[in-house]
């Protein structure tokens, strides 16, 4: 499906919820309103690392760029996708710099930069090279017992391609609902372990870039809308 058949979506959607007879955005149930930096559908994102780095975080970083971002049940969309790359432009960075390389903050796990090019950067935060507080990464050992306060990287790499495709402003919307908020959840605290994109992701994202396939899921996002398939929207 091209981008001319985004109407005809929107379309469906629309229908659906004034057949129903409810309000068109359920509260607390909205897709993101994420505008598209990428003006070709289902574009490749070449990308390598700029450094050697620790085997589970280069094991995580693939998993999720190359696998978990393109999961067909939560990324049923058009969006670009990640494939590694020794010629990449993009990169991936472990970094050990105390403050944000995007922002300059000091309070930081991993941000992106120079979203809508193919010469972005995705860094994520070294906390034994770049200690804050008790903060550690849950990946490196598969536990949290080293440290009250983990976090999982994988939870801050699925968030982050959201910077450079869509570069909108984070979400209010609860964590079983969207990895777009603003504060990462510790590793124990709902929403803290996912590695996976959210229903409100999802139907955000096929709304900027439309449908990969019309037989695989729609974003589950509407509080009347409790499965896709069942209401005939396939």
């Amino acid at each position: 499906m091209n981008r001319s058949s985004r109407p005809l979506l929107l379309t469906i959607v629309a229908a659906t919820v004034l057949s129903l007879g409810v309000p068109a955005v359920a509260a607390g149930h909205d897709p993101i309103d994420w505008a598209r930096k990428y003006e070709a559908d289902n574009k490749e994102l070449l990308w390598r690392y700029s450094g050697t780095y620790p085997d589970w975080v280069t094991a995580e970083v693939e998993d999720t760029l190359g696998v978990d971002w393109s999961d067909a049940s939560t990324n049923n969309s058009r969006a670009p996708f990640f494939t590694f790359s020794a010629a990449g432009a993009g990169r991936v960075h472990y970094s050990a710099s105390m403050t944000s390389p995007c922002s300059g903050g000091a309070i930081w796990l991993a941000c992106a930069k120079d979203g809508g090019t193919t010469g972005w950067d995705i860094y994520v935060r070294n906390l034994d090279g770049a200690p804050y507080g008790s903060w550690a990464w849950y990946d490196q050992d598969g536990s949290c017992a080293s440290s009250d306060v983990c976090f999982r990287l994988q939870r801050s790499l699925i968030h982050e391609p959201i910077h450079l495709i869509f570069g909108t402003e984070h979400s209010a919307q609860g964590q079983s609902d969207t990895v777009f908020t603003a504060n990462q959840p510790s590793y124990n605290n709902p929403g803290g372990s996912t590695r996976l994109l959210r229903r409100c992701d999802q139907a955000a994202a096929q709304l900027a870039y439309d449908l990969r396939d019309m037989a695989d899921p729609y974003g589950d996002c509407f509080d009347h809308i409790a499965n896709a398939g069942a209401d005939g929207l396939r």
